[in-house]
């Protein structure tokens, strides 16, 4: 189960490349790193996981960390 603050944003971008709508880019900010360990083992995660991991065309799902270098936080 999540708490309140653990998680601080979720964005979703659909089609980020014109030509192939399939893509998507899911930008989470997470309070620190248990945060983000907890949001990856929840089962919302494996709930959501079982009902695109069908779907996927041309590979896995790719995951990239970032550091945020500037702004507010």
């Amino acid at each position: 189960m999540y708490k309140p603050m653990n998680l601080a944003l979720i964005c979703t971008l659909r089609g980020n490349k014109k030509d192939d709508p399939t893509r998507f880019l899911h930008l989470f900010i997470f309070k620190d790193a248990a945060a983000q360990t907890l949001h990856g083992q929840s089962e919302a995660v494996r709930r959501f996981e079982s009902i695109y991991s069908p779907e996927l065309v041309g590979g896995e799902v790719i995951f990239t960390d970032y550091e945020m270098i500037a702004g507010k936080r």
